[in-house]
């Protein structure tokens, strides 16, 4: 008959062997659940990066908007500065030309 202490021994034994076969089983779920909590970590990141990206987007072309209504501006007002230029120096010529046409007269 075997004694107490050998099945005991033998008993601890069965039962350490459950727990690393529980263990085993435990980190290869965990594992498990780590990769999916991975996977969806980055399909949750990917439409938050995307919305970064277009806010991006949409601030850079807001910005070269701006950048182009000032030009606009700036050459509104230098095309109206030419302009008045333009009537001053067509008024000067015809002002020179009656002046001429006096002169050659008398």
């Amino acid at each position: 008959m075997p004694s107490f202490s050998t099945t005991n021994t033998f008993t601890q034994t069965q039962n350490d062997n459950s727990l690393v076969i529980d263990i085993t089983a435990i980190q290869k779920t965990i594992e498990k659940q780590k990769q999916e909590i991975d996977g969806l970590t980055s399909k949750v990141k990917s439409p938050i990066d995307n919305n970064t990206q277009q806010q991006n987007i949409v601030i850079d072309l807001s910005s070269k908007v701006d950048s182009l209504s000032s030009l606009i501006e700036t050459s509104r007002s230098n095309i109206n500065t030419i302009a008045d230029n333009l009537e001053r120096n067509q008024e000067t010529g015809q002002q020179a030309e009656t002046k001429f046409r006096n002169l050659v007269v008398m």
